[in-house]
């Protein structure tokens, strides 16, 4: 069977398919935080959206961000993302946004690739 993604022509990595519906009816839309907010909380990341853009999807997107809180729910971030950097780039790029919200990338799940869906 074709992901979505073939059916679409595009390259994707860890995509949702077939729970992507599922899922995103789990995310708590009603609450949006910062980096630095889910730090203080406790919470870790646990999706972050890369979209490949340009002919050869050499430049790269945040599309969105989510984060997992102890309790379980599960929250967007505010969308103060890092925009068209140069994809090989991706991790200083997600160091330089955490240190600007005053937090450690790493420590919140943030360069963690399991965590990232790419498409491309």
């Amino acid at each position: 069977m074709n992901t979505i993604a073939e059916r679409y022509g595009v390259d994707e990595t860890n995509g949702l398919d077939l729970i992507g519906h599922d899922y995103h009816n789990r995310v708590d839309y009603t609450e949006t935080m910062t980096l630095g907010q889910v730090a203080a909380a406790g919470g870790k990341i646990t999706r972050l959206r890369v979209l490949g853009v340009g002919p050869d999807g050499f430049y790269a997107d945040i599309s969105y961000v989510h984060a997992t809180l102890p309790d379980g729910r599960i929250v967007p971030l505010y969308g103060d993302y890092p925009m068209c950097f140069p994809i090989r780039t991706i991790k200083r790029e997600l160091i330089k946004w955490a240190k600007s919200h005053g937090v450690y990338a790493k420590g919140l799940g943030l360069l963690d690739e399991s965590n990232w869906s790419v498409l491309r």
